[in-house]
């Protein structure tokens, strides 16, 4: 077991999906929306149409305004496990999962750095 599974991710987060092929109306509308609504509390991108949001009252009310502003929307949204997780990403996106105080987050990415580091050197 990693050392990253040992850790809690965020609560109350939820990811939405949408379809970035979809001509029918402009990914940079709904992104646009994330970065303006209220309800958001913090949100990441990290892959094209897939974002992990924080939410201060849930998603329904979020969704219900997004798909008035872009009615074509085509989007899913859903809590995520936060007891389970386990993925490839970046430092940068584990430590904006992770539930820690700064200095903790500060002291991870630098074991980040280090164990990366030590890999590298293996691998050589």
């Amino acid at each position: 077991m990693s050392k990253l599974n040992r850790l809690q991710i965020r609560d109350n987060l939820y990811i939405l999906v949408f379809n970035t092929m979809d001509r029918s109306y402009d990914a940079d509308d709904v992104q646009s929306y994330i970065e303006n609504n209220e309800r958001v509390v913090d949100w990441w991108n990290y892959f094209p149409g897939t974002y992990l949001i924080e939410f201060s009252d849930g998603p329904k009310t979020f969704m219900s305004e997004l798909y008035g502003q872009i009615p074509d929307a085509s989007c899913f949204c859903s809590r995520i496990n936060t007891g389970e997780f386990t993925g490839r990403i970046n430092g940068d996106a584990w430590l904006w999962l992770l539930d820690l105080p700064e200095e903790r987050k500060a002291q991870l990415r630098e074991q980040m750095i280090e164990d990366t580091r030590r890999l590298k050197d293996r691998s050589s």
